[in-house]
């Protein structure tokens, strides 16, 4: 049987320990063993609350391993929680990695990270828990410059538009002046090459 000693003591330690993150970021979290007394068996039992949820756990590459405890499955995580025995052959040591846990943001608001029900390290056939908050993140919405970005095209098509519109107007207007000029020319042209007759000359029928 084992015994829960619930006392102010530390067993895990995060960093981040808190954070400002957008909407459908992804970031990790360090875990880190801070024990107060010498272990070699370690329970990890955290608890995602709020606008996120946990994407992966990867343990530390310890000899005796990891054994995930949140299902029949011996999954290690689920989106809300991450559950799993760490066992080592020799003392964890102040600082060492107990894994990384990867988080997406989903909504703006914010997301709370604690030690649940469960969690501590094993001195004998004691369990010295450590509850409490690990790390709080704030999460607001992605910027987009789409609006902005339809807005500027929108303008810019509008410019290019009108712009092309006058220059086509104007060339008109210049070819139409020049047949009308060229038209002008060829008359002047007949016209001297074929003088009317002068009324001297002019003898009638």
């Amino acid at each position: 049987m084992m015994l829960v000693l619930s006392m102010p003591t530390m067993a895990v330690n995060v960093d981040p320990a808190q954070g400002n993150y957008s909407t459908d970021e992804e970031f990790t979290i360090n875990l880190t063993a801070d024990l107060t007394s010498t272990s070699t068996a370690l329970q990890l039992r955290l608890a995602l609350t709020g606008q996120g949820e946990v994407v992966s756990y990867t343990p530390p590459a310890w000899e005796n391993g990891a054994l995930g405890t949140c299902d029949n499955t011996h999954a290690m995580y689920t989106a809300q929680s991450v559950c799993v025995d760490l066992v080592k052959n020799k003392a964890i040591a102040v600082g060492e990695s107990l894994g990384v846990v990867k988080i997406k943001a989903k909504d703006a608001g914010n997301i709370v990270l604690t030690k649940s029900d469960g969690n501590g390290y094993l001195v004998g056939d004691v369990i010295v828990a450590d509850t409490g908050t690990l790390g709080t993140y704030t999460i607001t919405a992605a910027s987009t410059d789409t609006e902005d970005t339809n807005t500027n095209t929108d303008t810019n098509t509008n410019t290019s538009s009108g712009k092309n519109t006058d220059d086509k107007q104007i060339a008109l207007y210049v070819f139409s002046a020049s047949v009308v000029t060229t038209v002008l020319l060829v008359f002047v042209l007949i016209y001297m090459k074929f003088p009317r007759k002068s009324k001297e000359n002019f003898v009638p029928i």
